[in-house]
């Protein structure tokens, strides 16, 4: 029974931390220095460090396997899920599944934080 655990651990801290790096990887594709907003203002220049910030933020914790991390996540992409239509939130809800069942399946080798 020990190696199964240990396997579902290795699967969940795999996906996780897959998914943190295309998280920093979206971080620096979506950078508004590779994108540029037709117009710049105040209020798209902040969403735009807000999401950067966010992104780096969670990416960086699910590669360290923060729980926090996990639950921001999770928040974020089943809010981009709802707020999304189509094929882009039928992908977010697909990531939602996915980052759910490995949060619950390797929830005990996780941690909150130091």
């Amino acid at each position: 029974m020990a190696h199964a655990d240990e396997s579902r651990d290795f699967a969940g801290k795999l996906i996780f931390r897959t998914i943190g790096a295309t998280f920093l990887t979206l971080s620096l594709v979506a950078n508004p220095l590779v994108l540029r907003p037709r117009f710049w203002n105040m209020e798209v220049a902040a969403r735009s460090i807000a999401i950067d910030a966010t992104l780096i933020a969670v990416g960086a914790g699910l590669i360290l396997l923060r729980r926090w991390a996990a639950i921001v996540a999770l928040v974020v992409v089943g809010y981009l899920s709802v707020a999304f239509g189509g094929s882009v939130g039928a992908v977010m809800a697909l990531l939602f599944l996915i980052l759910l069942f490995s949060a619950v399946l390797c929830w005990r080798s996780m941690q909150w934080g130091n």
